[in-house]
């Protein structure tokens, strides 16, 4: 017995009747199913990832820069 999303459901995920076992998506509240949290919740999660390293380079240029002026000063004495 297939599941929607194309894969095989083990058999000790089904029903004694033989039918499909209710999922997380079915019994939610807010009517969303896993696929589409999980989506979003990747999509946080990559966006979030982009954040801290776009942070990390701005960090690297910010050090290189103070690098850079206090070898200038350096040479100015």
């Amino acid at each position: 017995m297939d599941d929607s999303y194309g894969y095989p459901i083990p058999p000790d995920m089904l029903d004694s009747s033989g039918s499909r076992a209710s999922s997380v998506g079915e019994n939610s509240t807010d009517g969303a199913s896993p696929v589409a949290a999980t989506s979003d919740q990747s999509g946080d999660l990559w966006s979030e990832i982009k954040s801290n390293i776009a942070q990390k380079k701005d960090r690297m240029r910010l050090g290189k820069q103070r690098l850079r002026e206090a070898r200038i000063q350096a040479v100015d004495f």
